[in-house]
């Protein structure tokens, strides 16, 4: 493996994969960025594959070990396909000597197989839990260096923090290696940038840290900290990321998209770095939304759309919903129009024959990090229908998020692609619980969830109704003077014998008392009073000893018990040993 340069060390490791999968020793060392594929998953995934290259070799060298050498490699987290809709991470790298034809793509490595034998180690950047589809792998992590929320718990050597840009805790651990390396410190450096959107206040994404590693990387650069113009490089990403000309309808509805599935409603919700007029201009924009609909299994398409005025830098966004049918195009755009997210829509046209609603957002700092768990809150609880705090038996609110499905188009999508300000795949904000977390940096009293849920029904009058069903069912529509708990169940409208019970009651205790019954009780009492005339009785089938307890009707066993059908009545049990 050559590790002279990073152009190197990617053009090495993806001639010898290979030859690394084949052989029968030695470990294989997975460095895997997150989903979303934004600029800060891929140069992490990248630059730290580099070092733990150079480690590996300088440990290995050190113990002059042949047989079981370790290969080590980058693995960009999406397919072929898909890399060239991430326009920024293409740009950025060309930009600096990288082929994206050297990068491992998803689909060009089989990470089971290497798993299945035992070989693979597995260090997750820019995430720390992963996707669903690949938690079978969980065994084969060592390491995870992530800026957002730990999701789990576990010992094990990691290093997550929350800063602006995974970057950041990158270029912690490998600055020492890369004094000289200038392609590192600019992949490095430009990525931080452009996650904490140029070190902003308003868009709230910078802490001490980024701003004290961004220096420190600038001095390696340019001698001095703070002598990188800063501005020029990041309005290059800004242009790059935001410019998707190459890119037809298709692409555009493919390149960041999510998908939430309810029992109800499927919707698929992409983003889009274009004003919604002239997204809706594009040639054959309703084909590629209606086969969107198809190849996603989804009801609705809700399309946000954004952009960014590079000369004002002033954020535009809006909204389109398109579906088959108006009917569950309703179901979406109300909601919508009516919520409690203040999102200010204003409707600029509607064409009922293609069922398209398209808005202007007024509101641009609710991106669809708030719309998509907005729209999963509202279909859970019209699911529901019941009132959170019913369920704790106070009136404190439940902290509950829905229990709906969430994935990406083809399993891209973490980030925050239309936040404020933002990339579209950024992965400085948190999309919501179901992603892998993103670390705003809130407020210490941020927005709380409760916030977000709708009105629902009073628990105590809902429960009356249900009790009310319930006794009609029953068939106890009756009045309490009607209803007795010891009457068995009786279907509704038949009639209660009432008269029957009594004189049942009535019959059983003179049977009793006049003999034509015998009461058990009164048998084991008399049985417990009298000594036993115990007697063997042979049989020819059973060769255990009986005794004969004989009773005789003189024997009352109350004041008025007559024989028993005219016969002793004899009682036969096994006799004691």
């Amino acid at each position: 493996m050559d590790i002279t340069s990073l152009t190197s060390f990617l053009l090495s490791s993806k001639r010898n994969v290979d030859y690394a999968l084949n052989k029968t020793s030695g470990d294989i060392h997975a460095v895997l960025g997150n989903e979303a594929v934004d600029l800060d998953s891929a140069v992490s995934s990248v630059v730290t594959a580099y070092y733990i290259a150079h480690s590996t070799y300088k440990e290995e060298k050190e113990n002059k070990s042949e047989e079981k050498q370790s290969f080590v490699i980058s693995v960009i987290n999406c397919t072929r396909q898909d890399l060239p809709l991430r326009t920024e991470v293409v740009f950025f790298l060309k930009d600096n000597g990288i082929r994206v034809e050297d990068l491992i793509c998803r689909d060009e490595i089989d990470l089971n197989r290497i798993h299945v034998s035992g070989r693979l180690r597995l260090t997750l950047v820019d995430h720390n839990v992963l996707a669903p589809v690949d938690l079978y792998l969980t065994p084969s992590i060592c390491r995870v260096i992530d800026h957002h929320k730990r999701e789990k718990s576990v010992d094990r050597r990691d290093t997550i923090e929350l800063v602006g840009s995974c970057c950041t805790l990158v270029a912690q651990i490998v600055l020492n290696l890369i004094q000289n390396d200038h392609v590192v410190t600019r992949l490095l450096y430009g990525t931080i940038i452009l996650d904490t959107y140029n070190f902003s206040d308003a868009a709230q994404r910078t802490t001490a840290k980024d701003l004290a590693i961004a220096e420190k990387l600038e001095e390696i650069l340019y001698g001095i900290p703070g002598a990188g113009n800063r501005d020029k490089l990041f309005n290059a990403l800004i242009h790059a990321r935001a410019d998707v000309s190459s890119l037809i309808p298709p692409d555009l509805l493919r390149k960041d998209a999510k998908v939430l599935r309810t029992p109800d409603i499927s919707i698929v919700l992409p983003a889009v770095p274009l004003l919604v007029e002239e997204f809706l201009k594009l040639p054959k924009v309703l084909e590629a939304l209606k086969s969107c609909l198809r190849t996603t299994f989804s009801n609705v398409i809700v399309v946000i759309c954004f952009s960014v005025n590079e000369t004002s830098g002033e954020l535009t966004k809006g909204i389109i919903v398109f579906s088959d049918s108006i009917r569950i195009a309703k179901q979406i755009s109300n909601p919508l129009e009516k919520s409690e997210l203040d999102l200010r829509l204003v409707r600029s046209s509607t064409d009922n024959q293609s069922v398209l609603f398209v808005y202007h957002q007024g509101n641009i700092g609710l991106s669809r990090k708030f719309i998509l768990p907005f729209l999963a809150t509202y279909f859970e609880g019209k699911a529901n229908q019941m009132d959170p705090t019913s369920w704790t038996g106070d009136s404190s609110p439940v902290t509950a998020f829905p229990s709906i499905s969430y994935t990406s188009v083809h399993h891209l999508g973490v980030g925050d692609p239309v936040s404020e300000c933002g990339s579209t795949t950024n992965s400085a904000y948190n999309s919501c619980p179901y992603t892998p977390q993103n670390s705003s940096i809130e407020p210490p009293d941020g927005p709380s969830i409760h916030t977000h849920f709708l009105p629902s029904f009073n628990s105590r009058e809902m429960l009356e109704r249900i009790e009310l069903k319930r006794g009609k069912l029953r068939g106890y529509d009756r009045t309490d003077d009607e209803l007795r708990p010891s009457y068995p169940f009786t279907p509704k409208n038949s009639y209660v014998e009432s008269s029957f019970e009594a004189l049942y009651q009535a019959n059983q205790i003179d049977r009793v008392q006049s003999g034509r019954i015998i009461d058990s009780d009164l048998v084991v009492r008399k049985l417990l009073q009298n000594p036993r005339n115990d007697s063997p009785i042979s049989s020819s089938n059973s060769s255990k000893s009986q005794s004969v307890i004989k009773l005789n009707p003189e024997d009352s066993l109350t004041p008025n018990c007559p024989e028993v059908c005219g016969h002793t009545f004899n009682l036969l049990r096994p006799a004691k040993d």
